[in-house]
């Protein structure tokens, strides 16, 4: 029993060294290195080994150390390589997989060198425009908004650096303030920038001499009339027009359209009509729907009586009311209560008022004044001859 243990034992013994002889080869990958393991000579397969590996020895006799360099890799995929090792007897062999991660991408997304930022537009509304950088690797990014936009709020351009972003803001006539919350996605990335808007409400003022409507009354002589004017919004300044018809207002011409005491001035021509007129000018704010209104009135040039002494007698004119009219041959007179009659000539020749009733010495003298307009609307006496 002793013997065939004996002999069980040395046949083991013999099978150990047997294999101890046998060609044998393992490598491993691990932080930059390949270690090969081996009880015999051994190379690499350098035919396999890519262009981006780089191994600091191909060849090696038992256990060693193989130093592994890689290029960079510039695309965001990975790459790999197979690394063969060989025994110079035996052909025993062994390999290893190295893998090199892709790169990863280098995203800039944002505005105005943030990703986050305030926005003010003016209460009338404004066009803004800001600094976008989208970019992966240098290469510009698409980009949008991750929702739908207020209808106050428009998107003009989607581009990129300076002025690239081009947003219009619409005038705020809510009577409020309103606020929105803006996102903008980088599409590949989805690094997302965010716009906060607050837009106050717009205070529009437009007024003539504090008023919307304004009258002025005028005698027959060229003059400048001077008016006071605000148009702000917010309290700026804004500009405004004269939006009337020249032929409208022909005898009238707005010299200048300025701002506070007496920024509004209009030249008026002299009348030399035989008869009053009426104008209206209207002026709009630029930004706003808001105008105003002048009505002015001009007075015609007045008229005389010429009297030739007789008798004194007491009379009183009448004057016909505003816009009545009477015929003198081909010319229409107008006679305002306004402007009146305003002149007699008295028995010596001087021109005198007439405004009432007087005692005058006179007569109709139409024989010496052709084409005469007479108003009989005297009371005790003859016509009276206005000429």
């Amino acid at each position: 029993m002793i013997g065939l243990l004996k002999k069980l034992w040395l046949w083991i013994i013999g099978l150990f060294h047997k294999k101890k002889d046998l060609p044998y080869i393992k490598i491993e990958y691990n932080m930059d290195v390949l270690n090969v393991f081996s009880n015999r000579a051994w190379s690499v397969i350098e035919s396999l080994i890519p262009s981006w590996l780089h191994l600091d020895k191909l060849s090696g006799d038992g256990d060693d150390v193989i130093n592994v360099t890689v290029d960079k890799n510039s695309s965001t995929d990975s790459r790999t390589a197979t690394v063969t090792v060989v025994t110079a007897v035996g052909n025993a062999s062994a390999s290893s997989i190295i893998t090199q991660e892709g790169a990863t991408p280098d995203y800039i997304f944002n505005i105005d060198g943030d990703s986050y930022i305030d926005v003010s537009p003016t209460p009338s509304g404004q066009s803004m425009t800001f600094n976008i950088v989208s970019t992966k690797d240098g290469i510009n990014q698409v980009y949008e908004p991750t929702g739908d936009l207020p209808d106050w709020i428009t998107v003009d351009q989607y581009g990129y650096g300076q002025g690239g972003l081009q947003i219009t803001f619409n005038e705020n006539a809510t009577g409020a303030s309103r606020q929105a919350n803006i996102a903008f996605k980088q599409c590949e990335s989805e690094y997302i920038i965010d716009m906060y808007v607050q837009q106050e409400d717009a205070q529009y003022i437009f007024t003539i001499n504090s008023v919307t409507y304004e009258t002025a009354v005028v005698d027959a002589d060229s003059k400048t009339l001077q008016f006071d004017v605000v148009s702000t919004n917010n309290g700026v300044n804004q500009p405004y027009a004269c939006i009337s018809s020249s032929a409208d207002c022909d005898w009238m011409e707005v010299v200048s359209l300025g701002y506070g005491t007496n920024g509004l001035s209009i030249n008026i021509k002299a009348n030399t009509s035989n008869g009053s007129r009426l104008a209206t000018l209207m002026f709009s704010q630029d930004i706003s729907d808001k105008t105003f209104a002048i009505e002015i009135y001009q007075e015609m040039e007045p008229m005389y009586v010429n009297l030739v002494n007789d008798s004194y007698t007491d009379f009183e004119v009448l004057i016909l009311p505003k816009g009545s009219t009477t015929d003198w041959g081909n010319i229409i007179f107008t006679v305002s209560a306004q402007s009146s009659i305003v002149c007699r000539t008295d028995s010596y020749g001087n021109e005198l008022e007439l405004n009432g009733s007087y005692d005058v010495c006179w007569r109709a003298n139409s024989e010496s004044i052709p084409y005469a307009l007479t108003f009989s609307n005297v009371q005790c006496g003859e016509d009276l001859v206005i000429f």
